[in-house]
């Protein structure tokens, strides 16, 4: 069982590896940037530049003051998001060092039986979670859509889209406590 033990866990990431490429793969039509080119951005800045020449001056402040803040509050999470991924891989890998010792509890009664029963679940939510993300993302996707579609001014569009954007960031951050909460793994 010690002896397998990189491999039991390097099988549990390559499942939800290919789960979450086969979600990807039905979401896009297994080509991603088909989701981004899609979106029409000529006919958005159109749209957007003949409300702009409707609106009076204070509404188009308005309109800058909001994307100003989205724009901040987007590039302001970039980098901390990046940080969480990176530290997720961290802790992923120090998971990985401390496999033998949690797998050779598996057969073991009682408490120290949990331990390795428990370890392989968080592994198997680090797997889970992959997917959970790719479902965000195709959530964010489907939003994001609907507030370019739907919104009528500018100013509605704008708050719209900074919500949308605040919400894919919370979701993001939260998929690693609902994936364990899946798994029933602390």
């Amino acid at each position: 069982l010690i002896s397998y033990a990189f491999e039991i866990l390097d099988l549990i990431f390559i499942l939800g590896a290919n789960a979450a490429e086969g979600a990807l793969n039905a979401l896009t039509g297994n080509d991603p940037s088909t989701v981004l080119n899609s979106i029409d951005i000529d006919l958005l800045a159109e749209n957007a530049k003949d409300q702009l020449m409707e609106n009076s001056l204070g509404d188009v402040f308005i309109f800058w003051f909001i994307s100003l803040l989205v724009s901040l509050f987007a590039q302001l999470l970039q980098p901390l998001a990046w940080m969480i991924i990176v530290c997720r891989f961290v802790m992923i890998y120090i998971y990985m060092i401390t496999a033998p010792l949690n797998i050779t509890t598996l057969p073991l009664k009682g408490e120290w039986g949990q331990i390795g029963s428990n370890y392989v679940r968080s592994m198997i939510a680090f797997a889970i979670q992959a997917l959970l993300i790719v479902a965000i993302f195709a959530i964010f996707y489907g939003s994001l859509a609907n507030v370019f579609v739907s919104s009528g001014d500018l100013q509605d569009m704008s708050l719209k889209l900074f919500f949308t954007v605040i919400m894919l960031f919370l979701a993001l951050f939260k998929s690693e406590s609902i994936a364990k909460s899946i798994m029933n793994a602390h």
